[in-house]
């Protein structure tokens, strides 16, 4: 398990689960006020989650709210700037009205990039996008999700990738990732997780044949996701190579 780096432990899956269905009732109970204010997206679901997630929101050291920098002679602010455990800029959080988390996304990406950060974060409060700093402007998402698809679990997985932890940033396997031996698609072991250069790194290990193998996803200095698999050892005496 990732240790957390500063402020409270991130939630555990069940307690972080929980807070996903306390979520979403408010997603559909104030969804017509939510479309009408960033405010309060920021309010009812942004703040509760990002406190599960391990961030202190009262230390500056560690989240700064309303964040401006300047771009091209104009003062633009950001929501949230996350900083990590060296004090550099990590990571930029930049909110929208509920249902609006496109727009003017390929824009706002340009502005965060402006702040020296390693990702940035755009959401709407039901949707994230996760982006690389690194990567071009006509790139889709390094990874994406919605708190209202999929099991409370599921969900709880996948936001572990914005946590206070070292693994900030470390992506999951996709769904849809199958395994090179069995042909097995579904929800892998994740065994370790490492950087390799400018790639994200996950040791995996298939619950049908126990054949393991490394997934890489990462942006490359030209600003293209480039993600492949490179097969270790197939644990099953019938796994073929």
């Amino acid at each position: 398990m990732s240790s957390s780096r500063g402020g409270g432990a991130p939630a555990q899956t069940g307690e972080l689960a929980n807070l996903i269905n306390e979520l979403r009732e408010k997603l559909k109970s104030y969804r017509k006020d939510l479309e009408k204010s960033e405010t309060l997206v920021r309010y009812c679901i942004v703040d509760p989650l990002l406190r599960a997630l391990g961030w202190d929101l009262e230390n500056p050291n560690q989240v700064r709210p309303e964040y401006t920098v300047s771009r091209e002679e104009k003062k633009i602010r950001l929501d949230y700037l996350l900083y990590d455990a060296e004090g550099g800029p990590l990571a930029a959080i930049e909110v929208k009205a509920l249902g609006k988390v496109e727009e003017a996304e390929k824009e706002l990406v340009r502005v965060a990039q402006t702040a020296g950060v390693r990702y940035i974060i755009i959401t709407d409060g039901e949707s994230w996008h996760l982006y690389s700093s690194s990567q071009r402007l006509e790139e889709p998402p390094l990874f994406k999700w919605k708190l209202l698809e999929g099991s409370p679990e599921e969900v709880a997985d996948k936001v572990r990738v914005i946590a206070n932890t070292e693994d900030f940033g470390k992506l999951p396997p996709p769904a849809g990732l199958k395994c090179p031996y069995c042909g097995f698609e579904g929800k892998f072991n994740v065994l370790k997780m490492w950087k390799y250069g400018f790639y994200d790194v996950s040791r995996l290990k298939c619950p049908k044949c126990g054949g393991r193998f490394n997934y890489y996803i990462g942006v490359t200095s030209k600003g293209k996701r480039s993600e492949f698999v490179i097969r270790g050892r197939p644990k099953a005496s019938g796994a073929t190579r």
